[in-house]
């Protein structure tokens, strides 16, 4: 494959994006522009009206009727400009959309289920930190900081060491000579 080919493509398929765009905007305005008609004359039926509970049922059947109509429109929207139909291709994309959909949203719970995790640990990890402070000062009481202070740049030392040199471990396997 060469690189005009794949331009080629490239372009064809931003093309196609752009396309797709626009005609799923169009598809959404009609559809708004439906319902926003639908609303309007329900609510002219409602002022007029004086009997609410009756054009509310009415309201209710008409809004169930319209769903219906709607599943059975799932095959093509009209526009004045514009047909669009709902083929294989685009219910397979349609189907993929929502899958990356649920998936995002499940890595989001992960993360947060995560984050909350890690917050638990860091206040484990303090409560640690009181802990050895608290049992220094009953073991060395006044001289308790300068004790973990000296303990501590030790420690330092040792991982500084362990880190610029890299040793090899010793095997965890018994010598039988």
């Amino acid at each position: 494959m060469n690189a005009s080919t794949f331009w080629k493509n490239y372009k064809a398929a931003d093309e196609w994006q752009k396309t797709h765009n626009v005609t799923w905007w169009k598809t959404r305005c009609f559809a708004l522009e439906h319902e926003n008609h639908v609303l309007r004359v329900n609510i002219k039926n409602l002022i007029s009206d004086k009997s609410c509970k009756s054009n509310l049922t009415k309201i209710y059947s008409n809004r169930q009727h319209n769903i219906k109509n709607k599943k059975l429109e799932n095959e093509s929207v009209l526009d004045e400009n514009i047909e669009f139909h709902l083929n294989e291709d685009m219910m397979y994309f349609l189907t993929q959309s929502i899958k990356h959909k649920i998936e995002l949203k499940k890595k989001k719970e992960i993360t947060e289920i995560n984050r909350k995790n890690i917050e638990e640990l860091k206040e484990g990890k303090f409560d640690w930190i009181n802990r050895k402070n608290e049992d220094a000062k009953l073991l060395y009481g006044k001289a308790s900081s300068t004790v973990l202070a000296m303990e501590t740049a030790l420690e330092a030392t040792i991982e500084r060491h362990i880190d610029k040199t890299k040793p090899q471990y010793w095997p965890n396997i018994p010598l039988r000579l």
